[in-house]
């Protein structure tokens, strides 16, 4: 698909261009590879996406135990293809002839025969969750990743808001490196939307679990912040010293609005433009984890091999 110009250069289009390295982007690349496709990754932050920084992994096939460790491995593989990797950030996505076009924040142009968008995911801000409303503008709040636990153990009273799957990594790594008593775990305000996540934190954990409806207000004060809530009609104030949303994620749709149905959560739900193909938490909300990103991104590369061969 390239053409070696007189002055060196290549010109011409990929078979896939891949935004994204977390897993089903690294994971479409290793396909794409071995099925001999003309593949990149477009990728502006760390390799491996979100599982870089995660503490704990259970369940997945490998005999890595954290994130970082996976991503090391994954780094390994992708080194010993001939993908290219781009170190850019996707800003803009356009139809071509024969394929799609990925604009970068560099002003680079990259064609491909086929586009996967594996783009990851973000924090829920406080600001945007349909249970949570008058949040001050001036709200500094820690990250819930590995890299922060001792800065959430180090505060005098950290307010973990919003009890989904992440405070269950939170308490096996925690437990594992610091010996706590039950006064030293953090508060957690346990909103209805994930309680269910509960689940994924051992019974032995006492942890200090606030349960509300909704909260109404977030401000703060001389010493952190006060936290306003709702639970079964009585209103109920805590202060804290320090805020940790733990409230999901959002998946990074960007370059896929102008083409696709996404609904209120930002998945999507629409049908997707021929040569056009999603991955990982793009998906949707109820299966991320990382083996099922891992599967999708396989899926969709090889999907986009069999239909340009014409063997689906």
């Amino acid at each position: 698909m390239f053409t070696l110009n007189h002055d060196g250069t290549l010109t011409g289009m990929y078979d896939i261009a891949i935004v994204g390295a977390g897993p089903a982007g690294l994971s479409g690349a290793l396909i794409a590879d071995s099925v001999g496709m003309s593949a990149c990754v477009i990728e502006s932050g760390p390799i491996g996406g979100t599982v870089a920084k995660i503490g704990h992994v259970t369940n997945f096939l490998s005999d890595a135990t954290t994130g970082p460790e996976l991503v090391e491995r994954w780094e390994r593989a992708l080194e010993a293809t001939s993908v290219e990797l781009i170190r850019d950030h996707a800003e803009d996505l356009d139809p071509v002839d024969d394929g799609w076009r990925v604009r970068t924040l560099s002003g680079a142009e990259i064609d491909a025969g086929y586009v996967l968008v594996s783009a990851g995911n973000r924090w829920v801000r406080l600001d945007e969750h349909p249970l949570i409303t008058g949040v001050a503008a001036d709200i500094d709040v820690i990250d819930f990743w590995p890299n922060e636990y001792q800065r959430i153990l180090d505060a005098d009273r950290p307010l973990i808001v919003g009890s989904d799957r992440p405070l269950g990594t939170f308490v096996l790594t925690v437990a594992e490196e610091w010996d706590l008593e039950a006064s030293a775990w953090p508060q957690v305000l346990v909103l209805p939307d994930k309680a269910y996540a509960l689940s994924d934190v051992p019974a032995d954990v006492q942890l200090d679990l606030l349960w509300a409806d909704t909260i109404d207000s977030i401000r703060p004060d001389g010493a952190g912040y006060i936290v306003e809530y709702s639970h079964d009609g009585v209103s109920t104030q805590v202060q804290a010293s320090d805020l940790v949303p733990n409230l999901g994620t959002r998946p990074n749709n960007e370059l896929l609005t102008e083409f696709v149905a996404v609904d209120d959560a930002g998945y999507v739900t629409g049908d997707l433009p021929a040569r056009l193909l999603i991955a990982g938490d793009l998906v949707q909300p109820s299966h991320r984890r990382i083996a099922t990103a891992v599967g999708e991104g396989a899926h969709a590369v090889l999907t986009a091999y069999y239909e340009a061969g014409e063997l689906l």
